[in-house]
């Protein structure tokens, strides 16, 4: 069996498919050491938050709902709280 045999029935996409409207607000980071692939395009510093794993899973569904990231929330969340 060859290369050939293997890709017949196969066909690739004709055109480039669009990206998710959720992904339209992230753009692509720069090089260098400890960067991600994808970047909100309000820049921030990384910041690791541990959570319980009830609450954690409450925020994914939340945020996934009103279409936005966990760090906008928990930003929105943390200057609210910093604000009293």
């Amino acid at each position: 069996m060859t290369k050939k045999d293997l890709s017949d029935g196969f066909k690739l996409p004709s055109k480039k498919t669009a990206p998710a409207p959720m992904m339209e607000k992230f753009i692509e980071a720069g090089e260098g050491k400890g960067t991600t692939s994808k970047r909100s395009a309000t820049a921030g510093a990384r910041c690791v938050v541990y959570l319980p794993p009830k609450l954690l899973k409450e925020l994914r569904h939340k945020c996934t709902d009103d279409e936005r990231s966990i760090s906008d929330a928990v930003g929105e969340a943390i200057r609210g709280w910093l604000a009293k």
